[in-house]
């Protein structure tokens, strides 16, 4: 086994690294959110697109910004002990830090309007009410918001309440109107979109399939998972990460056996919804918990350590990344810039992530091979600890 009990455990980096790759590989495939499928594509490209579509939705769809809200709750476990370690109260300062980080978000929301930065500075506030709570309370109230309790009100209400009637959702609306904008050719008409539509396109989504509550728990799992220091390398831990694993597996299948027969099963196509939108929704927490437990074993053989290791400095860096791939991502296929998303289909898309993950993880490299931090970690560093108080 590698020993890893470093003071910056490695193997939490590596995984931040595959998860921002994963994200930047997904985006591409998707244009970064501008759906659209090429008609001059021949045929059989055009199967293999679905089917590069289909993989990669199933498997990481979800599961990538799953596991960068995981270890978001680990970060600030993490910093939160090392200010504590020191004497210093880190939640008035987790505050300003996520203060900081809705600007980076509003910044990221002007190339892409699917930013997940804002999600997180507004719902990482719940990390500091949480924070000297005793674990078991800090795992209940995770669990109650992962099972995603507004459903399960439409659902008691639907089930019991004649007269409840669910309101009319604007998604699809602003889903629409998001698509019109992001054709534009004007650089400008882009950004305002961003920041308008696209911005209410993303909330709605992010409410009504409930990635908010799940987002939350989240966070608080990679909280406890800090204080329980299940990423140091251990026997115990090794022990612990199989048991995720097989337990994982089991309740995978069981999922998917439901979700097979929900619509069979429930005639009210209401509450079906809700009941697959719970599973889907459970499925994807338990998938990632299984995609962690399996790179946290991997990472700990002596072969996969040599190649996960190279993703080190890529999650290290991981601000400056995401950010950087919003940008690089737009101009390459929106409209105002060279316009691919009429020409690449999922696997020419497929191949443009994985020339442009390459050159960030040799930036990444090479940065870090000069500095200690990545230029917007830095930046984000320096604010966060800029003094607020005046000398007389």
């Amino acid at each position: 086994m590698i020993a890893n009990n470093s003071k910056r455990i490695e193997v939490v980096d590596s995984l931040r690294g595959f998860a921002l790759m994963i994200i930047l590989l997904l985006h591409c495939i998707q244009h970064f959110d501008l759906d659209y499928i090429p008609e001059y594509l021949p045929e059989p490209v055009k199967v293999f697109d679905k089917i590069i579509t289909n993989v990669f939705s199933y498997l990481f769809a979800g599961k990538a910004y799953a596991i960068f809200a995981f270890l978001f709750g680990f970060s600030f476990f993490i910093q939160n002990e090392n200010q504590r370690n020191k004497g210093n109260d880190f939640r008035v300062r987790f505050l300003w830090r996520l203060l900081l980080l809705f600007c980076f978000g509003v910044f990221n929301t002007i190339f892409f309007a699917g930013d997940i930065l804002m999600l997180y500075a507004v719902l990482g506030m719940v990390l500091v009410l949480v924070l000297n709570l005793k674990t078991k309370y800090a795992l209940c109230i995770a669990f109650f918001l992962l099972i995603l309790p507004l459903e399960w009100y439409k659902i008691f209400n639907i089930l019991y309440n004649p007269e409840y009637v669910i309101s009319e959702s604007n998604r699809s609306f602003y889903s629409n109107q998001t698509q019109l904008y992001l054709k534009e050719k004007t650089f400008s008409n882009v950004v305002i979109g961003n920041l308008t539509t696209g911005r209410i396109s993303s909330f709605l989504w992010n409410w009504e399939t409930g990635k908010c509550f799940q987002t939350a728990g989240l966070f608080m799992l990679g909280m406890i998972t800090g204080k329980k220091e299940l990423f140091f390398s251990s026997e115990v831990n090794f022990a612990f990460w199989r048991k995720i694993l097989r337990y994982g597996l089991l309740i995978l299948i069981i999922l998917l056996i439901f979700r097979m027969n929900i619509y069979s099963l429930f005639e009210n196509k209401t509450l079906a919804d809700s009941l697959m939108l719970i599973a889907a929704s459970w499925a994807n927490f338990i998938f990632t918990f299984v995609l962690i437990s399996l790179f946290v074993l991997f990472y700990a053989k002596e072969k996969m350590y040599k190649i996960f290791a190279k993703l080190v400095p890529y999650g290290k860096m991981s601000l400056t990344n995401y950010i950087l791939q919003s940008i690089l991502g737009s101009v390459l296929f929106y409209e105002y810039g060279f316009g691919l998303f009429k020409y690449s289909g999922a696997t020419f898309s497929l191949l443009i992530g994985i020339v442009l993950f390459l050159i960030q993880l040799q930036f990444s490299n090479w940065w870090l091979k000069k500095y200690k931090q990545g230029p917007l970690e830095f930046i984000w560093h320096k604010l966060t600890w800029i003094s607020f108080s005046s000398k007389s």
